[in-house]
């Protein structure tokens, strides 16, 4: 069995991976509206792009919702991953959910497409749940 069979067949069984949330984004008052950086009801919505797990065949990806002062709560959805509220500096769950494809190097750019659109649709819908910024609470999908 090769390691690409294997890591498919005990993905279920990984223990959780987390890893700590990109430090160093400016809180800027009016960010650029692009399809990566733009505002959605108070929350600067940020995409961080594809990266890969250390010695893993594994992608990874997250969309962050920030409030604007840095020491509020924030929503973050990873893929794959969890759907939830963190503080900066906080490090994130990126454990598989049942209903979730691992990307890998072989995914398609048409398999990677989907799962940032289901990313960011899970993090709209936590928006919508949690309401403007800022949060009195943490919140999860």
């Amino acid at each position: 069995m090769n390691r690409r069979d294997m890591l498919k067949t005990i993905s279920a069984l990984l223990p959780a991976a987390v890893v700590p949330f990109l430090p160093g984004l400016e809180f800027c008052a009016e960010p650029a509206q692009t399809a990566d950086d733009f505002m959605c009801e108070g929350w600067r919505v940020v995409w961080f792009d594809w990266c890969y797990l250390a010695n893993m065949d594994i992608r990874v990806c997250k969309w962050a919702a920030y409030s604007t002062r840095p020491t509020d709560w924030h929503l973050v959805s990873c893929w794959p991953g969890t759907c939830g509220s963190f503080l900066s500096g906080q490090v994130l769950n990126l454990t598989r959910q049942d209903y979730q494809a691992l990307p890998t190097f072989q995914s398609t750019p048409k398999e990677l497409a989907f799962y940032r659109a289901a990313c960011l649709k899970r993090l709209q819908d936590l928006i919508s749940k949690a309401g403007p910024p800022p949060l009195s609470e943490p919140v999860f999908l």
